[in-house]
């Protein structure tokens, strides 16, 4: 009898609220300003987060970049899976919804993962702290600028376009772009950053006496080095068709490869007999790589049903071949990619031009190789301008669809 009054007593108290920090919580939907700590200072990028009918999306915003990444919420955490690379963000909920705290984590290959501290608030914020008074500023940033970077002797060119509150623009180098920058330029000073699921990118720099600026670049937790830039609007690198050199006589003859199942293939197989071949030396790992899987995909669908087969050489992070292997298929999986990968071995330069003899060395992942129906090597080309460079990447795109069309087998060009 006790127990059933004590019970009734129990059934009639109030709900109690969970203790603060314990119990579900759901992240706002909408804007959210995130950051990245570095020995640099904090690296800004901003989030969209919304529902949908299965559950949740997010966007990764880089100026006019947005990049679809995968969502999932669970009692008090937000993950973000950084597809198509092994990067997630895993952050807890706090302050009714609309703070998170975590950490960013990029896996590559099998080593140490690389993290840094992620912190995210609710709500649209500019991406630097400031008045936003970029046409205010002084001297006019937009432009061509010749830049040095304090760890390497190649040059490279940083093109910036300036908004009434921001600026954006990227770096190009003979090795690919630095992405979709985005910032601010107050009283002589530059601040860009960019965070695109495999790089966290920090730029700063002041503008001195004679015009020029200099400062500290920061990529990630790991790599901190100085550059500098001058103005100069007829600044450009060399052509990335002229890099890398065919060797004389060079054929297919030899090379093979594995496919993901783990079959071995040759590039010289009867299969491709008659075909127009674009061979490319690329990283699940490397975005320049994804921006040209993604252009290369477009090329096949198009040019495919007219002769041309593209043909990806995966060379992958540390780890086993059958790890290598997966995250090959992953790539291909997550970018819908409708062209042969095979499986080609470790990342390193040296030991790509040694598997592909065609070429006097590797000097960047992509690297790029275009071969007639004939059979003949006709062009290679290193590196890859991405979308953020605007021009040189329209550019880019044009050649290769006027290298392809005279690729293509007799009658089946334009």
């Amino acid at each position: 009898m006790l127990a059933l009054v004590l019970l009734g007593l129990m059934n009639s108290l109030p709900a109690q609220e969970p203790l603060p920090g314990t119990g579900p919580l759901e992240p706002r939907t909408g804007r959210w300003h995130a950051w990245l700590d570095s020995p640099s200072g904090e690296i800004p990028f901003s989030i969209d987060l919304g529902r949908v009918p299965e559950g949740w999306v997010a966007y990764l915003n880089n100026g006019t970049e947005r990049i679809r990444i995968e969502a999932t919420h669970e009692d008090r955490t937000l993950r973000l899976h950084c597809s198509p690379y092994d990067s997630w963000i895993v952050a807890e909920l706090t302050q009714g919804g609309v703070r998170m705290d975590g950490t960013w984590t990029l896996q590559r290959g099998e080593g140490e993962p690389r993290t840094m501290a992620f912190h995210a608030s609710h709500g649209a914020r500019p991406r630097f702290p400031g008045q936003g008074k970029t046409a205010r500023s002084g001297p006019p940033l937009a432009g061509r600028w010749s830049v040095e970077f304090e760890s390497s002797d190649a040059p490279a060119v940083a093109v910036f376009q300036e908004g009434p509150t921001s600026v954006s623009g990227t770096f190009l180098t003979t090795l690919g772009d630095y992405r979709f920058l985005e910032g601010t330029w107050e009283d002589g000073l530059l601040r860009l950053s960019c965070f695109d699921g495999a790089h966290a990118f920090l730029f700063q720099a002041q503008l001195d006496e004679e015009g020029n600026l200099g400062g500290v670049f920061q990529s990630g937790s790991h790599w901190t080095e100085v550059w500098a830039a001058r103005r100069d609007e007829n600044a450009r690198l060399p052509d990335p068709f002229e890099l890398t050199t065919l060797r004389p006589d060079a054929t297919l003859a030899g090379c093979s490869f594995t496919t993901l199942s783990g079959e071995k293939q040759a590039l010289d197989d009867r299969a491709f007999e008659g075909r127009a071949l674009v061979v490319t030396l690329f990283g699940s790992w490397c975005p320049n790589c994804v921006d040209e899987a993604r252009l290369l995909a477009r090329l096949q669908r198009r040019y495919g049903p007219r002769g041309l087969q593209v043909i990806g050489l995966g060379f992958e992070q540390a780890g086993t071949p059958e790890s290598q292997r997966a995250r090959l298929q992953r790539f291909q999986d997550a970018l819908d990619l409708p062209y042969l990968l095979l499986h080609a071995g470790t990342a390193d330069k040296a030991a790509a031009a040694r598997a592909l003899p065609l070429l006097d060395e590797v000097l960047a992942f992509p690297t790029t190789l275009f071969i007639g129906a004939d059979g003949t090597p006709r062009a290679v080309h290193t590196g890859f301008n991405g979308p953020a460079t605007g021009p040189a990447h329209e550019r880019l795109v044009d050649q290769f669809e006027l290298l392809i069309e005279d690729l293509l087998p007799e009658g089946q060009g334009q």
